[in-house]
């Protein structure tokens, strides 16, 4: 019986190492009323939660304390049914560092009372991610949709009133000049019968003031039509210049009781090939954040206003863009993880976010722009964010 006792010997320990090379994390595990814990594990679950098998199969760490508390019962439900066939649930789980996954959880019983059970973990956080991103896309596709056919809409009866006003600028100078003309000639009589001097000096006010709210809602279909193209999410040269201009106009109400925005731009700024819809989201993502940064402050009492400085330039091959805030900075010991995705300073403040603003703002940067993005900041005193764009991109240097 020997021979046989180490040839299975052999044959597991082979078994064991070919688990160990799959990225999926294999396990044998018992529950109980305490928990689930595991007595065998691949390799592969150091990558998964930041942990050595020694932790689990030694130490004895529960695996349902890895996993998110709002998710715990899917895996400690889908168990003490006791399936004969076995389960398949997803939840998320809580690696070192805070960062969150999407697994997958098969698990098969091996004995029958359904006490060991074994498994297979399977990370889907990049297909998960995938999903979200093509749902948020499909979400953007529809809006734009809905914004290209309002800025439609809209930018009719603004153009025929822009010109009426015109026409009424023109004319009421026309009728002025001819009334006071006319007084001239009566003595001043015809001015103070009828009381023309107060309508001669505030009616081209009040046209002025109109023409000038008629150029904003211009200004803002505008935008809007900019920002509704589809076609975009297409690498292209663009002006970024306008991407500029455009998102800082979508943005002026969210920002105009908080900061005062000002952008410096470059005239001689060139094209840059790049998404433009990718970038106006970077934009986005970094005004909405110094907005918050600012609120932050001002609720602290610190100030009643800030200010937003963006601006624009070329360096050599690149075109940097800035977007520089006088609000609190980041604070020293979580700067590493600010482009961490899942991670973010809002979560028991009235701006909740998410934590995927800026780990996909680093990724439109880096991985589909090959550009950097980075930040310089002082705590209590503000935050640049730095953005450098080739302008021209390798596809396009080998004719592509």
């Amino acid at each position: 019986m020997e021979p046989m006792s180490n040839a299975l010997q052999s044959v597991a320990e082979t078994l064991g190492g070919l688990m160990d090379c799959l990225p999926q994390m294999f396990c044998r595990f018992w529950f109980d009323k305490n928990g689930v814990f595991l007595d065998a594990v691949s390799a592969a679950v150091v990558e998964l939660t930041g942990r050595k098998p020694e932790a689990f199969t030694v130490e004895r760490l529960n695996w349902l304390e890895l996993i998110h508390p709002s998710d715990r019962g899917i895996l400690s439900e889908a168990i003490a049914q006791r399936p004969v066939g076995g389960f398949v649930v997803e939840y998320r789980l809580c690696a070192v560092g805070g960062s969150i996954r999407y697994v997958r959880h098969t698990g098969r019983p091996i004995d029958d009372d359904g006490t060991f059970w074994a498994g297979c973990v399977e990370d889907m956080t990049a297909i998960r991610q995938a999903q979200q991103e093509l749902e948020r896309s499909q979400q953007l596709q529809n809006l734009g949709r809905l914004a290209a056919g309002i800025a439609h809409e809209i930018n009719t009866p603004i153009q025929f009133i822009g010109d009426n006003l015109h026409f009424l600028a023109e004319a009421w100078e026309a009728m002025a000049a001819q009334l006071r003309r006319l007084a001239a000639e009566t003595g001043g009589a015809a001015m103070a019968s009828a009381d023309l001097e107060f309508m001669l000096t505030e009616a081209p006010d009040a046209i002025r003031q109109s023409l000038e709210g008629v150029e904003r809602i211009g200004g803002l279909v505008a935008a809007m039509r900019d920002f509704s193209h589809l076609d975009e999410r297409r690498m292209a040269p663009a002006d970024l210049n306008r991407i500029v201009r455009s998102t800082l106009t979508l943005l002026r109400n969210e920002l105009k009781y908080a900061a005062d925005v000002h952008f410096q731009a470059d005239a001689a700024l060139p094209e840059v090939y790049c998404a433009g819809d990718d970038i106006s989201r970077v934009l986005l993502n970094l005004l909405i954040n110094a907005g918050h940064s600012i609120k932050e402050k001002i609720e602290k009492g610190l100030y009643q206003r800030g200010t937003i400085t963006v601006s624009a330039r070329r360096l050599q091959d690149y075109v940097e863009i800035a977007v520089a805030d006088n609000g609190m900075g980041i604070p020293a010991e979580i700067r590493h993880r600010i482009f961490e995705r899942f991670f973010t300073t809002k979560r028991n403040s009235p701006m909740q976010g998410t934590g995927q603003g800026l780990s996909m703002v680093q990724a439109i940067v880096e991985q589909r722009h090959n550009g950097r993005i980075w930040f310089e900041t002082e705590e209590g005193q503000g935050t640049t964010f730095i953005v450098r764009l080739p302008i021209r991109q390798k596809t396009q240097e080998n004719g592509g």
